[in-house]
């Protein structure tokens, strides 16, 4: 039974109640010592036999010195003459692997009263029993050695071998004893690393150390970069100041620019109602005569204020009444307000008479009989001469109601001067 098998008895026994802790633990120390002290004797035995072992060579030259001295003494002892006191060293024999001198034909013996007198030179115990040896793993732990050394088999000193397992001995069962069957056993390393501590961790072991460096220097570089990209990420995503945002998480849109307001028109024609006929054809005042609008004296009032620009319009409203507008550009403001003065003086000269009750600064005339009625106003906006007129054939009150909603609708789009 190995001392695994042992200790894994005494673990069942003990985990069954059969064993105290006491003597479970005294047990398994002596199991433990007997097993590091026959791995010690194995290594001494085998160091014993490789140091044993002479060359053939040697046995032949032993055998036939035995043949030549048959007497079975040394050639120191040839003569009578040899000193008595004289240094002889004697090898002592290497013994076998069962502790028994190893026959090497008849081993000469040496003279009696040499051997009274003769100095054996034994070699020193080695020092080397003593030193710190490195125990690899799957290799048996030996016990401490004694401050004398252990007895060394033979005199001369081999030096430190390997150790070498017999050929036909079983492997090393490197489990723990309290695996069993139920967990794996675990290979002996032959890599000497595991025993390593502190600095020598960091300290090359040969070949493929450069290439796990220079990984490891690479995975700490990518994470860097990994780390630097999330941040920056972040920092974008939840913006660099904690300043709050619109809901979107993004800033507010800046407000459209502001188109610049359009200029008003210089001729502006009111909004009336109705339908209106088309004068697109009149560009400019050069083309008022021929619509037979105007009586000559008024054409050369315009002509007088610097008559430029001209809009017409003719709106028909719902009423049944027509309602005309014309807008014409002077040279000036004062050119303006004289043209329209002198316009109503044509008006009432004609018959028409002049209607109080208006807004300042304009100058509204009335003409009406049993067939039609007919309101006529002039006023200056700027250099704008502005002269609007309704005419109706549903009576006076209805004209006056047109009229009112004509001027309003004037004024509004081109006021007029104070």
């Amino acid at each position: 039974m190995t001392w695994q098998e042992e200790l894994r008895k005494l673990d069942e026994d003990y985990s069954s109640g059969k064993l105290s802790a006491d003597d479970y633990t005294k047990r398994r120390e002596q199991v433990l010592y007997s097993a590091v002290t026959r791995g010690t004797g194995e290594q001494q035995t085998a160091q014993s036999q490789t140091a044993a072992q002479p060359p053939e060579d040697d046995h032949a030259s032993a055998g036939q010195q035995a043949g030549v001295n048959p007497s079975g003494t040394d050639q120191a002892q040839a003569g009578p003459d040899a000193p008595s006191d004289a240094t002889q060293v004697f090898q002592a024999p290497a013994s076998s692997p069962h502790g028994t001198p190893q026959q090497q034909g008849q081993t000469p013996q040496p003279d009696k009263e040499a051997s009274q007198e003769a100095t054996r030179a034994v070699p020193p115990p080695d020092s080397s029993a003593e030193r710190t040896q490195f125990v690899s793993q799957g290799q048996l732990q030996q016990p401490p050695s004694p401050p004398g050394g252990f007895a060394q088999p033979h005199a001369q000193q081999q030096p430190y071998a390997p150790q070498q397992p017999p050929w036909n001995a079983p492997d090393d069962d490197s489990s723990p004893p309290w695996g069993g069957s139920e967990f794996p056993p675990v290979a002996p390393s032959s890599d000497a690393d595991w025993v390593r501590q502190g600095p020598e961790l960091f300290q090359g072991s040969g070949k493929g150390n450069g290439k796990s460096h220079a990984g490891t220097v690479l995975a700490g570089a990518l994470a860097l970069l990994v780390l630097a990209g999330i941040g920056i990420g972040a920092f974008f995503l939840l913006g660099n100041g904690g300043d709050e945002e619109g809901p979107a998480g993004t800033a507010d849109p800046e407000p459209p620019a502001e188109e610049p307001p359009e200029e008003p028109e210089k001729l502006a024609l009111p909004e009336l109602a109705g339908s209106a006929e088309d004068h697109s054809h009149i560009e400019g005042f050069g083309d008022l005569p021929e619509l037979n609008y105007l009586l000559d004296d008024e054409l050369e009032i315009y002509e007088e204020a610097g008559a430029r620009d001209v809009r017409f319009n003719v709106q028909h409203l719902p009423s049944d009444s027509t309602a005309i507008v014309l807008l014409v550009e002077s040279a000036g403001e004062e050119d303006a307000a004289e043209a329209a003065e002198a316009l109503r003086e044509i008006q009432v000269g004609n018959g028409a008479e002049e209607v109080d009750d208006q807004p300042e600064g304009i100058l509204t005339t009335e003409y009406g009989d049993d067939d039609k009625n007919q309101i006529r106003a002039h006023y200056a906006s700027e250099d704008v001469i502005v002269r609007l007129e309704v005419v109706t054939t549903e009576g006076a009150s209805t004209a006056r109601d047109d009229y009112e909603d004509t001027l309003d609708a004037a004024l509004e789009a081109m006021p007029a001067d104070a």
